[in-house]
This record gives C-alpha cells, sequence and structure tokens, in this order.
C-alpha cells in the first residue's frame, strides 16, 4: 500500500524535519497516517519554507494537488539551507504518486490521452503565474552530456552540474513521466512560462489532470503497468555530407552508421540510457569525453577535404571566419542576410517577416582547422602553426586538405510509454533533447526575458544579436522524423505544434505567497531555460521539408563548440546558456551586452595587473586569453580567426564549470551596471549602439554603498579609420585606439565620473 511507504518514509524522516512540521501542527510519527495527513492544519505563514506555498493550502496533502500539500512543497522545493534528512527524487515520486492516488482518475479516464512529459516543482518566479510554487510541465525535455557521472543534489531536489574541477561538468539528466492529460483549443487552464502567443487560441494544448503510477492504486480495479521506451538519434555528420555544399565523403560511405549517425535506443553501450526513479524515468546521458576525433580504427572514413573558399561577395556563404559553413539553397542564404540586415538596422520593422529563413538541415558550421594525421596519430590543430597568420588565412582560404571529423554525443528523440492494464489509451511522446552542456546552469533565458518586460526594457537596446527568448514562446512541431520506438508510428504530427511549451496549471489563489526574485538556485531542464530557435540556436534549431518547418538538433553546429565560439563572439546571443566574448574578439559589429569579469574570460601573463602582481594570469572560460591595454600603448586582443573552441576543449582548456556561480540575478546586476557605465562613458548611448570596446571589467566592492555589488568598466575608443591589427603572437593581435574611458557602477548608480586618459601609461593606471 502506497500509504505504508509513505510511513515509512515519514518516520525516517522524522529526527530531522518533525520540528519543522511541527511548527505547522503536522505530526510526522502519527500512528493514523492517513488522518494525520488529511486533517486541517493551521499553517504558520511566518515559516521562510513555506514562503510561496500556495496561500489555499490548509493541509499536509490534497488530493490531486502537489502544490496545496504542505509535506510535498516543503520536501520537493529547492532550498537555501538544509533542514533535515535529505529526500531522494524515487522518495519523491512516491509522494506525488500518493497525493494523485487520493484524488484517483477523473470519472471520463477512458476518454483522455497519455503524454510523456517532462517536469518539475519550482518556486513561484519560476512558474508560469509566479503566484506560488507548483509544478511545471512540457512536452520536451533537455538533459545535457557531461564528462563525469551525474549526481544528485538533495539541496536542489536536482542535480548538480558541478563536477568539482572546472574543466570538467556533470551529466544533467531530464526526468519525465506519464500523465492524463485533457487535449483542448486554447491554454485557458494553464499558465504558459512565455505568456500566450498570437494564434495560441487556435492551438492544441495538453492539460494534465492525473499522474499515472504502477500497481493498483493508480486506477481502481486495475494493476497498471509502464513500460518507458527512448529511441535517439545524432545525425549531424550525416546531414552534413547529404547537404548540397556540404562535407564529400565516398559513395560506398554508409550514412546511417557511426561517425554519421549515432542511434541510442536502450542497448548496452548507448550513449543515452533510460533510468527509472519510481513512476518516473530519466534520461541518462553516459559520461563521456564532450568532444572526440573519429579514429581510424573506428570508423573507416574520419576525414573530408575542405573545399576552397568561394570567390568575391560569395566567400561569406561558405566561410564563417575560419569555420566552414555547410549550405543548401544559395537563395535561402540570401533571405536570411535580407533577414540579418533588417534584425541588425530595423529590428523591430515586420519582426516576424521572414522568421524562418534558413531551415538548418544540415550542421551551419564545421570545424576545418585539424588537418587529419596519419594512422591513429592525435588530430592536429592550426592554433599556432603555422606561425605566419596570413600563411594560416591562406591555408583554411585555398583548402585542399583532410580535416578531421569530430562527435560531440548530441542528439535528439523520442520517450514514449506503454501503460498495461487499461484499455489501450493514445500516447502523445515526449520530444527529448540531449544537448551540449549549459556554461550557466543556475540562470534560464525566461528569468533574463521577464526582467526586461517587466522593466520596459528593450532588448534590442542591449543585444546587437540574439536575446533573452525562451524556447519556451516556441510553436513548432518535433521533427516528423521521428517514430515511436513502442509503436512505429510518427511520434509528432503537424498539429503538435505547442510541444516546446513549458507551462504550470492556472494559479490556485490570487494572493502572491512569495517575492518574485529569490536566492533558490536550481537548475532547469525544461524548455523555458533554453533559448529559442534563431541563427542557429543553441539546443534546437529550425528545420524544414515540404511539410513545414520544425524543430531539430541536426542544424546545429559539429562539434558543438563551433557554434559556442560563434555565439559567444556574437555578444552572447542567447545570454543564459552563452557566456559574452565579443570583447575578447574586439566585435565592433557586436558589442558586449552581458559584461564577463576579467578573471572569467582569462588573464593574460603581460596583463596590466598580472604584471604588477595585483592578479594571477589564468585562462578564460573558453580557453582564451581576454583584451588588455600594453604600455606603448596598444590594445591586445584574441585572434577570432585562429581561435579554436575545439582545440581548446581537447587541450582541457575549455572551463566548462567555471561560470557555475553565477545566476540570472548576477547576470541582470551586470545588464544594469554596464547600461550606466556605457550611458556615461558614451554620450547616453546604449550596449547595443555603443562605438566603445569594453576591455576590463572588474568587481570593486568597496567602492559599493550597502550591500550593492560594484563594478570597474575600462573602455578603449576605437580610432576612426587607423591601421590594421597586427599580429603580436599566433592567436594575438594588436591595435592602437583613440583614448581609454573608466568609471565605476552598480546595478542601480554611477559611482563616479567617469575618467579618461591617453594610450600609454595613463591609460594602464586606470586599471587601479
Amino acid at each position: 500500500m502506497l500509504v505504508d511507504l509513505v510511513r515509512d518514509l515519514l518516520n525516517r524522516i522524522a529526527p530531522g524535519w518533525e520540528a519543522a512540521f511541527a511548527r505547522h501542527g503536522l505530526n510526522l510519527r502519527a500512528t493514523d497516517t492517513v488522518s494525520e495527513l488529511a486533517r486541517a492544519l493551521k499553517i504558520d505563514w511566518t515559516d521562510p519554507l513555506v514562503c510561496d506555498l500556495c496561500r489555499t493550502t490548509y493541509r499536509a496533502i490534497e488530493p490531486g494537488d502537489p502544490a496545496r500539500s504542505l509535506l510535498y512543497h516543503v520536501l520537493a522545493r529547492p532550498a537555501e539551507q538544509s533542514v533535515g534528512e535529505s529526500i531522494s527524487l524515487d522518495e519523491l515520486d512516491l509522494l506525488e504518486n500518493y497525493v494523485y492516488s487520493l484524488a484517483g482518475p477523473p470519472g471520463d479516464w477512458p476518454e483522455l490521452n497519455v503524454a510523456v512529459l517532462a517536469y518539475q516543482y519550482r518556486p513561484a518566479r519560476r512558474t508560469g503565474h509566479q503566484v506560488h510554487a507548483d509544478m511545471v510541465f512540457s512536452r520536451l525535455g533537455i538533459a545535457r552530456n557531461g564528462d563525469v557521472e551525474a549526481l544528485f543534489d538533495p539541496l536542489g531536489r536536482g542535480f548538480s552540474p558541478n563536477a568539482g574541477d572546472v574543466a570538467h561538468v556533470r551529466v544533467l539528466p531530464a526526468r519525465f513521466g506519464a500523465f492524463l492529460v485533457r487535449r483542448q483549443k486554447g491554454p485557458h487552464a494553464l499558465a504558459l512560462i512565455e505568456g500566450e502567443q498570437m494564434r495560441d487560441h487556435e492551438r492544441d494544448f495538453v492539460t494534465p489532470v492525473y499522474k499515472l503510477f504502477e500497481g493498483p492504486e493508480c486506477i481502481p480495479g486495475i494493476s497498471v503497468s509502464l513500460s518507458f521506451m527512448q529511441h535517439h538519434v545524432g545525425d549531424k555528420l550525416k546531414r552534413a555530407a547529404q547537404a548540397t555544399w556540404g562535407v564529400k565523403v565516398p559513395r560506398s560511405a554508409n550514412l546511417d552508421a557511426p561517425p554519421f549517425t549515432m542511434t541510442s535506443s536502450g542497448q548496452a553501450g548507448d550513449a543515452v540510457a533510460l533510468v527509472r526513479s519510481g513512476s518516473a524515468v530519466l534520461v541518462m546521458p553516459k559520461p563521456l569525453p564532450l568532444i572526440e576525433s573519429v579514429q581510424t580504427d573506428s570508423a573507416p572514413i574520419y576525414s573530408f577535404k575542405v573545399p576552397r573558399q568561394w570567390p568575391w561577395l560569395l566567400e561569406i556563404v561558405n566561410r564563417r571566419y575560419t569555420t566552414m559553413r555547410i549550405v543548401n539553397s544559395l537563395f535561402r542564404v540570401f533571405l536570411a542576410g535580407v533577414d540579418e540586415v533588417r534584425q541588425l538596422y530595423f529590428p523591430h520593422f515586420a519582426p516576424n517577416w521572414l522568421r524562418y529563413p534558413e531551415p538548418r538541415n544540415a550542421p551551419e558550421f564545421i570545424n576545418i582547422r585539424h588537418p587529419a594525421g596519419r594512422g591513429s596519430a592525435a588530430p592536429l590543430n592550426m592554433c599556432m602553426h603555422p606561425d605566419n597568420r596570413v600563411k594560416f588565412l591562406d591555408e583554411v582560404k585555398d583548402g585542399g586538405y583532410d580535416t578531421r571529423f569530430f562527435i560531440d554525443h548530441c542528439a535528439e528523440g523520442v520517450v514514449s510509454v506503454a501503460l498495461g492494464g487499461p484499455s489501450a489509451l493514445p500516447v502523445l511522446p515526449a520530444y527529448s533533447i540531449v544537448a551540449a552542456p549549459d556554461f550557466y546552469p543556475y540562470a534560464d533565458q525566461v528569468e533574463l526575458e521577464r526582467w526586461f518586460r517587466q522593466t520596459h526594457t528593450d532588448p534590442k537596446s542591449q543585444f546587437r544579436n540574439g536575446g533573452p527568448s525562451s524556447l519556451s514562446g516556441e510553436r513548432l512541431t518535433a521533427n516528423p522524423d521521428h517514430s515511436d520506438p513502442l509503436t512505429g508510428a510518427p511520434a509528432f504530427t503537424s498539429r503538435d505544434t505547442t510541444i516546446s511549451v513549458a507551462f504550470s496549471l492556472a494559479a490556485r489563489t490570487d494572493h502572491h505567497t512569495g517575492p518574485v526574485a529569490s536566492s533558490v538556485r536550481m537548475v532547469s531542464f525544461l524548455s523555458d531555460a533554453s533559448s529559442n530557435v534563431f541563427a542557429p540556436g543553441w539546443d534546437v534549431t529550425y528545420s524544414g521539408d515540404r511539410g513545414g518547418i520544425f524543430l531539430a538538433t541536426h542544424g546545429l553546429g559539429s562539434p558543438f563548440a563551433e557554434d559556442v565560439k560563434l555565439c559567444a563572439a556574437s555578444n552572447s546571443f542567447w545570454p543564459a546558456l552563452s557566456p559574452d566574448a565579443s570583447r575578447t574578439f574586439n566585435r565592433a559589429d557586436a558589442p558586449t551586452a552581458i559584461p564577463m569579469l576579467d578573471e572569467e574570460i582569462g588573464l593574460h601573463p603581460s596583463h596590466p595587473l598580472v604584471v604588477k602582481g595585483m592578479a594571477v594570469d589564468c585562462r578564460g572560460w573558453d580557453g582564451e586569453y581576454g583584451p588588455y591595454l600594453t604600455p606603448d600603448g596598444m590594445a591586445e586582443y584574441a585572434d577570432i580567426y585562429r581561435s579554436d573552441y575545439v582545440a581548446n576543449a581537447l587541450a582541457g582548456n575549455m572551463l566548462f564549470g567555471s561560470l557555475q556561480h553565477v545566476d540570472a540575478a548576477e547576470l541582470i546586476r551586470r545588464i544594469r551596471a554596464l547600461r550606466h557605465a556605457v550611458a556615461a562613458c558614451d554620450s547616453g548611448q546604449t550596449p547595443a549602439h555603443t562605438r566603445l570596446w569594453l576591455v576590463s571589467a572588474r568587481r570593486v566592492d568597496d567602492r559599493a554603498p550597502g550591500a550593492q555589488t560594484a563594478y570597474r568598466f575600462l573602455f578603449v575608443l576605437p580610432v576612426d579609420r587607423g591601421p590594421k591589427p597586427v599580429q603580436n603572437a599566433p592567436g594575438r593581435l594588436r591595435v592602437p585606439y583613440a583614448k581609454a574611458l573608466c568609471c565605476d557602477s552598480t546595478a542601480t548608480a554611477l559611482l563616479n565620473q567617469v575618467r579618461t586618459a591617453a594610450p600609454g601609461a595613463a591609460a594602464l593606471a586606470l586599471y587601479l
């Protein structure tokens, strides 16, 4: 019986938790567990543990509603500090099953659908309604690859990305469950994370009404069993070989076999597995190297010949810096270029025009800077050789050499369930993505998007490229090539346009129970934690065929680090996932939107603060060194043409876990402080439109009033039509500048007058 298992759980946790629950009149050691959990309580609303509990809660367990169940809320909500015994996912699943079992399935359950949903219990500020803590659901879940096995964090009530070494990152699984759902037009019973979008009233949404679990207590008179199954595919290299202007491989190559296509269907050795957790299931990637070169002893084809860069104006079509761009349609590339110009100069004009100009039916970018060696030799790279930059650029431009294939274990697929016991009900599978690591796991896209919306700040005044829109606001179906692994039928249809929506049920009270902001940290695997799909996206992008546009992952860069560099260099593009490396590469066309601090972006051994002994040299999050000013009046920075994140990752210099201390609140503080600094130094200009190049950003907490964090920003004004940059060392460039400007600011105000200095020693003094 479920109640017996719940009684055992309460007795186990009683030594650590009984005082916390006694504050509300609940006795964990009561012999009559059913009556104790069902009786009315006098909840002490001054208790921080219930600060965002739904205010219509009045007992320990509310049948059918975890969000109105005191016991479940306190044990399931991410905590800031430990109170009592830790709770496992299996035990939380047990409580969920008990909550739903007391309500029982609705009377019309034989007429409903079964849906596999990714779901998570969240604090109020992370729900759709933001009124009280609640369950958040989505038909799309995002697990993340790592090179260290997953670790459950009892305090965060989820999985931790922290591997203990910033050069490594843990696997982050996604949790799915089976629910009875109603399908209906419009989201009337739901609170959507991103809010309602145009024409949502015409779309089909699912409303969860009952969680399914195994045993005779799920549906009275029927012994229910759940059999989950998954199928995931990673086929970026296959798509690259099939593209019109893609990579050329022998006709004999089997594109449905590794390394071109990597599949996982529950077999031993698969890169993706399903792990049962009570009546739920975890999509669990296998801990593997995040990027691997294809070896000659494991695949007959491990390289491809680099094509020559196209001439004249077409050179930007099949190259992006020194990355190869894969092209399927020149006309689509032209449309994408037109839309890029529109977004750059007229961002608010016809935003839905050409919304999907270039479907990514193959990886948009692929690395070509690792000439293939012979035999099993380690892949070479061109970061340092040839020494001469012009020769290096000519070699990449001319092509003709064989370059290595890389695999990154990113994939997409389907999670489905077979329901044993009751009569067959239609099953709606979940769309599952196995993605690259999230460099900001404690910050989500939607949190930034809400800040811009609530403060009436135009995101385009901050981000020259990209922005904070989350995947939850997208309305595309999932890749129609996927089949249900249990039935073989198409997993997704053209009507399934709300798959990526993250949502809560409508709030059960009008009383806002807690502050919108909270210091509670949690890692999410739902769609609102990810970016939207444009240019090309981070975890997923958009593809298309004659049937229309749909979500897919095969259009992302190969390997993923190639996308990371290009997104990071474009003022982060997706600000809650990709760090902002614009200033690392002196991207005048993409000014810094969210400043990284000097120690995060990398301190070169010749950096003035390192030379003076005030800081220690270190590589940044991406294995590069940030910019700095030199005594002879120059500014030095990393060469984006030479920088190779794939090489940095293979060498262990990419620090995947180095930014885990930065959450959404910190990103917003930096955004606000930068806006004050840019306005002061550039005559009221905004970060997206400033001419200034941010060279240094540091904390100077002794300057901040009260508990605020203060930052010191050092900018340089470029020289109009100045000389071209010159190479100082392989991978490093230097350029003169007109003057330096410096000021300190917090999220709320500028702290001092702007200081300016001429290039040279006077400019170096501004660091201090």
